[in-house]
């Protein structure tokens, strides 16, 4: 169970990633409420994808070493 679990940490890791690089490079069209608002609106919401899908995997990749570990002393 706790592989699956880490596969889909990676999988939504990598997702938030791309989508993040997505967003950032102008493949989406985000609608702001003002003609100014929608570059600043995509930078934010590209920029907040991209770290948090970096997070993700930073920590998936963490807890799945913090368990081998647990694994090799017991």
């Amino acid at each position: 169970m706790r592989g699956n679990l880490l596969w889909v940490g990676y999988i939504l890791g990598v997702a938030m990633v791309v989508m993040g690089i997505l967003i950032l490079s102008g493949f989406f069209q985000l609608r702001g409420t003002e003609a100014g608002e929608m570059p600043l609106l995509q930078t934010v919401f590209g920029v907040v994808l991209l770290l948090y899908g970096l997070y993700r995997l930073v920590m998936t990749n963490m807890q799945r070493k913090r368990t081998q570990h647990q694994e090799e002393n017991n």
